[in-house]
């Protein structure tokens, strides 16, 4: 896979304001570092999404930055109008409120990850008063959760490998995870998915936020991105 050298907004300095003006001549991308949709690793962006959006991106002829940011900041940026669009990122009528979802670039599944040890099931109508759960900070599934009326707990989680963590220290009882982003967490950390108990709730593909103000400023854009999008998954 080709490996992206991009402009990098570190994750220290996310809180950062962008002063300067968005133009028409660069398009601004804005995610999180999710392996293995999105990784970073020494100032280098990889990650099969981040290759079909920089393949369609490419072929379209646009020139584009991608900033790595907390989640939560990488939805603000496009929010506030200083990027153009956020990835990768499934469907919530509060996204949709000031942006546009594309096609999907890739597909999800969101799990409920216990621990073997732990009797909860979450398809017992007890199981949302009882357990104490958990998922990444600006997500989908923790807006889901609260939406829910979920016990949600350790809610300023923002990366894996501490979402991994949480869970395996007892903190709580379940984690609502992307299927992919889990199972990479745990290799990289040398576990066992045995190590857990596995329960799938529904599909949930995603793909790239786009700006509704930068999309009635540029009406065909959509179309040709989404059109473009078979061609580089």
């Amino acid at each position: 896979m080709k490996l992206i050298l991009i402009t990098l907004t570190l994750l220290l300095t996310a809180s950062i304001c962008f002063a300067e003006t968005l133009s028409d001549e660069k398009i601004i991308l804005t995610t999180q570092d999710w392996a293995p949709y999105q990784t970073y690793e020494s100032h280098i962006v990889d990650g099969f999404a981040v290759a079909t959006v920089s393949c369609i991106m490419e072929m379209m002829d646009k020139s584009y930055e991608m900033r790595v940011l907390p989640w939560k900041e990488a939805q603000e940026q496009v929010k506030e109008q200083k990027a153009h669009g956020f990835f990768s990122a499934s469907q919530n009528d509060k996204r949709d409120a000031y942006a546009t979802l594309s096609q999907p670039i890739a597909d999800q599944q969101w799990n409920w990850y216990l621990l073997k040890s732990n009797p909860l099931n979450p398809n017992d109508p007890s199981f949302k008063e009882k357990a104490k759960v958990t998922g990444i900070a600006g997500s989908n599934m923790v807006t889901w959760l609260k939406d829910n009326q979920y016990h949600l707990t350790e809610d300023n989680i923002i990366d894996m490998h501490t979402l991994v963590e949480v869970l395996r220290a007892g903190k709580v009882d379940a984690i609502y995870a992307n299927n992919l982003a889990m199972r990479t967490a745990v290799q990289l950390m040398k576990l066992s998915m045995d190590d857990f108990t596995l329960i799938t709730t529904k599909d949930k593909p995603v793909g790239v936020y786009w700006s509704k103000d930068f999309l009635a400023n540029h009406p065909d854009f959509l179309e040709k991105f989404n059109s473009l999008i078979s061609m580089c998954r």
